[in-house]
């Protein structure tokens, strides 16, 4: 297989975009879960640097996925254990990661909620980093959730 004789391969990019293989699975909103998950095990595992590339717009793998209407909890979840880090890695015009979720109109609000939680538990301080604009996506992505606002404004206000 050309991944296990060229491992590097994994690190090339596609088009002027400049995404790799790991982009574009965690881009593609129409894979099987089941199959994603173990494609990003495999992809990891082989060339495990390939989740700090970035694209040619400073995106993550895991921006990108925030950005993906298919995207579910145990594919964040799997993002970010291989590199929590680019939670705060903010693409070139500043969004970070939550942003794009709060941003992703497509993605189903219960796996949204979800995802958000685990940012916010993950990482409290998210709920500080620019609150205004964290606020203005995310009212606009839940304004008739109130449990949800509930939940938000307990967690800047406890931290």
């Amino acid at each position: 297989m050309l991944v296990d004789a060229y491992p590097q391969s994994l690190l090339d990019t596609n088009s002027d975009i400049r995404f790799t293989p790991l982009h574009t699975m965690v881009n593609n909103p129409n894979e099987n879960i089941n199959d994603l998950l173990h494609i990003i095990r495999y992809l990891l595992e082989v060339e495990p640097s390939i989740i700090r590339a970035v694209d040619k717009f400073g995106r993550t793998p895991l921006l990108v996925a925030c950005n993906n209407e298919g995207i579910t909890l145990e594919v964040f979840k799997l993002l970010y254990s291989a590199y929590s880090e680019a939670m705060r890695i903010p693409e070139m015009v500043g969004t970070l990661p939550i942003h794009g979720l709060c941003c992703n109109r497509e993605l189903d609000d219960n796996a949204s909620l979800d995802i958000l939680r685990f940012m916010l538990d993950a990482d409290p301080g998210l709920a500080r980093e620019g609150v205004e604009i964290i606020f203005q996506f995310i009212m606009l992505l839940v304004k008739s959730l109130s449990p949800f606002a509930e939940y938000l404004s307990m967690h800047i206000q406890s931290h």
